[in-house]
């Protein structure tokens, strides 16, 4: 079977033959863009801290946010639950010594409390503060990535979330 091109232009003789013909005859072609990847994103499931546990002052205090939301901890059953829930995982890295949810009062609901949305763990040291917040920052809790970093001790005692 012999297959021949017609050629739409006079250049090159006009046989088809192959004498003499140039490559492509259509329009001019559009220059290609190089590829660029993009940028670096961790796996699913993980994400760095927010504070990286080498960048900063470690502390014994870890503030984890976007666990919670005033909803949640409005019903008192409910923030017992999550209470239990985050003092059983945080037991995992050590000894909890004290743990804070703040929330609004149920007599004053419309009244703004600092740090309301936070939760803050203290452990029994700064070794155990760390393995939590470099395990616990990236996972999921209740749908939401959690967001781990060090508080100091001079904001966690004064209150100032």
């Amino acid at each position: 079977m012999i297959v021949q091109r017609a050629n739409s232009s006079t250049r090159g003789g006009g046989s088809g033959s192959g004498s003499g013909q140039r490559g492509y005859d259509g329009p001019p072609m559009m220059p290609q863009a190089p590829y660029v990847p993009p940028p670096y994103a961790p796996p699913t499931g993980h994400m760095p801290p927010v504070v990286p546990a080498g960048a900063a002052q470690a502390t014994p205090i870890v503030q984890l946010l976007n666990m919670v939301t005033a909803s949640d901890l409005a019903d008192d059953a409910e923030y017992e639950d999550i209470m239990d829930d985050i003092r059983d995982e945080c037991s995992n890295y050590g000894t909890v010594a004290e743990l804070r949810i703040p929330r609004a009062r149920p007599d004053q609901p419309d009244v703004a409390v600092p740090g309301v949305g936070k939760i803050f763990v203290r452990f029994a040291s700064s070794d155990e503060a760390t393995a939590a917040l470099n395990t616990l920052a990236g996972r999921q809790f209740n749908g939401r990535t959690v967001i781990a970093s060090y508080i100091s001790e001079d904001d966690f005692g004064s209150g100032n979330y």
